[in-house]
């Protein structure tokens, strides 16, 4: 019991020293988009089905002659059809600022995954110490 729990305690380490490191990775990568000027076509406000969820805001911009989604929407309250706004074009898609391009990266869905893992590793962890102060292991 006490090697389970050193190799999860070990496990656990690195696993947060990883989740550091991409993190850290994540701010300081270099990402490629470039900003263009939309126009807003249709504004859609999705309304929660229950008290604690919030707002959710589809925009749809055209740009270059076809009608596409705005990822990453976190201030859809402030856009109205009609109006022209900035936004930041990546691989094709449109982001409303620079962290949704990073977000959507490769390297954030490792960092994401990360903190799943290390999230697993710390409840293994506090298990296996009551399971072996209660002597059930």
């Amino acid at each position: 019991m006490k090697k389970f729990i050193l190799w999860i305690g070990m496990l656990l380490f690195l696993g947060i020293t990883v989740s550091g490191t991409l993190a850290m990775n994540l701010k300081k990568m270099d990402i490629h988009y470039h900003k263009v000027n939309v126009k807003v076509t249709d504004v859609e406000v999705i309304m929660p089905k229950d008290t604690t969820d919030t707002l959710k805001y589809i925009i749809k911009v055209q740009h270059n002659g076809e009608e596409k989604e705005l990822q990453n929407v976190k201030m859809g309250f402030s856009y109205r059809a009609g109006k022209w706004v900035e936004v930041y074009e990546a691989d094709g898609q449109l982001y409303e600022d620079e962290d949704g391009v990073r977000t959507d990266s490769i390297l954030a869905t490792y960092y994401f995954a990360s903190l799943g893992v290390n999230l697993v590793l710390i409840f293994l962890l506090v298990y296996g110490i009551v399971a072996y102060r209660r002597g059930r292991w």
